[in-house]
Parts: structure tokens; C-alpha cells; sequence
């Protein structure tokens, strides 16, 4: 069956931790510094991630390429599959202030806009769940 990784950087403890579909990585009061997906057994699909940090929309990576500077926090991500043929991803954050933001195929989760606007209330991600659906 086709599922999901990734990988989360704590930057409170400077750790990469596991986790598996739905899975909630937890961080540290300093938030999330780094990001790493993948999926298993999806037919040759694959996914591409992005998040905003250090005051910008970083490049888009992909396929279990780690993202993200291991020093600025992430204020939001997206994710989105190559193509989709009836899957979806779908993910959920939360930040330092346990405000959630949810968002599914290239939908931000985050107070950040496309164009890099910070929300007025804009915290530090501190957690993530990711699922394919």
C-alpha cells in the first residue's frame, strides 16, 4: 500500500526525526527547521514541498530532498504530488500558538500568502501531520 515519509527538524533539539502517514511531529518552542518528504510504493509518483522561511518562499524541492537551512523556523509549507490520478495529499500544521492551518495539493498551511506576505498574528510552525489520501 502507498504511504508516506517524512522527516522533521526540531530546531529546540537540532534532531531529524521520522515520522510515517498522519504522524504528528511534534517541535520544540523554537519550531520547525527543516522538512523532508517522500512516498513509498506510490507507482512511481512523487512529491514536491516548499516552505516559507528566513522571509521567503524557499525554491520547491522534492522526492526526500532535505529543506530548509537548519537555523530559521518555517511560518508555513505546501506540498503538492507529481500528478495525482485519484490521491491527494493532505497536511496540517499547527504553530507555536497551536493556531491550525490545513491544506491539501499546493494549498498553504501557514498565516503566509504566495506572495511571502506574513499574517499580522504570524508564528513559527511547532507542528505537522501529512497524509496521501
Amino acid at each position: 500500500m502507498a504511504g508516506i515519509i517524512y522527516e522533521v527538524l526540531d530546531l529546540a533539539t537540532g534532531n531529524w526525526t521520522e515520522y510515517r502517514d498522519n504522524d504528528l511531529a511534534l517541535a520544540g518552542p523554537k519550531g520547525i527547521g527543516g522538512l523532508s518528504v517522500q512516498l513509498e510504493n506510490a507507482g512511481g509518483r512523487g512529491i514536491g514541498y516548499q516552505a516559507f522561511f528566513n522571509n521567503k518562499w524557499a525554491p520547491a524541492v522534492n522526492d526526500g530532498q532535505r529543506l530548509g537551512d537548519n537555523t530559521n523556523p518555517f511560518y508555513a509549507v505546501r506540498l503538492l504530488l507529481s500528478f495525482r490520478r485519484g490521491h491527494h495529499v493532505t497536511y496540517r500544521a499547527l504553530d507555536v500558538n497551536f493556531k491550525s492551518f490545513t491544506g491539501s495539493d499546493n494549498q498553504i498551511a501557514g498565516d503566509v500568502d504566495q506572495n511571502g506576505n506574513l499574517g499580522a498574528n504570524a508564528q513559527v510552525l511547532a507542528a505537522l501531520q501529512i497524509g496521501y489520501v
